[in-house]
C-alpha cells in the first residue's frame, strides 16, 4: 500500500472512530438527561430507569436534538414543573461535556493473535512500556 493510501485509510479509520465515540456520548447524554428530568419529577426506583430509555429512544424520532428537549419538557410540563427551554439546553451541554468525557474513560480492547493464532482481547494500555523495560518480551498465556 503506498504512502498516500494508507494515510486515507487511517484518516477515514479515525473518522469512523470519532463518530461512534460521539454517537456514544449523545446516547449517554440523554441518558443522563432522563435521569435528570425523572429526578427532576420526582421518580423513583425502576421508573427512573424506564424513563431514561424512553428518552434515549426519543432521539431518534427525528434528527437532531430537538425531540429529546421536546419530551423532557413536555414530560415535566405535564408534571407541573415549571422549566425553561434555556435551562434544558444548557443541561443537555452539561451533560454531554460529562458524557464525552466518560466515553472517553471507558477502556478500549482489540482482538490481537498470539504467535500460536489464538486470539484474545487486548485493552489499551495493556503493553509494558517500551522506555521503562527495553528488551521485555509479552508471556503468552491461554
Amino acid at each position: 500500500m503506498s504512502g498516500f493510501n494508507k494515510r486515507k485509510k487511517e484518516a477515514e479509520d479515525r473518522y469512523k472512530h470519532d463518530q461512534d465515540l460521539e454517537f456514544k456520548a449523545h446516547a449517554r447524554r440523554n441518558k443522563l438527561l432522563g435521569l435528570w428530568a425523572a429526578e427532576q419529577m420526582g421518580m423513583s426506583g425502576d421508573d427512573i430507569e424506564a424513563y431514561a430509555k424512553a428518552v434515549v429512544a426519543s432521539d431518534f424520532d427525528r434528527p437532531g436534538d430537538d425531540d429529546v428537549r421536546e419530551k423532557v419538557e413536555a414530560d415535566l410540563a405535564a408534571k407541573g414543573l415549571e422549566v425553561s427551554d434555556h435551562r434544558v439546553r444548557k443541561e443537555m451541554d452539561r451533560l454531554l461535556e460529562e458524557a464525552r468525557a466518560q466515553v472517553r474513560a471507558e477502556p478500549r480492547f482489540s482482538v490481537a493473535r498470539t504467535p500460536a493464532g489464538k486470539s484474545y482481547r487486548r485493552f489499551s494500555g495493556d503493553e509494558p512500556d517500551r522506555k521503562t523495560q527495553p528488551g521485555r518480551r509479552r508471556q503468552w498465556r491461554r
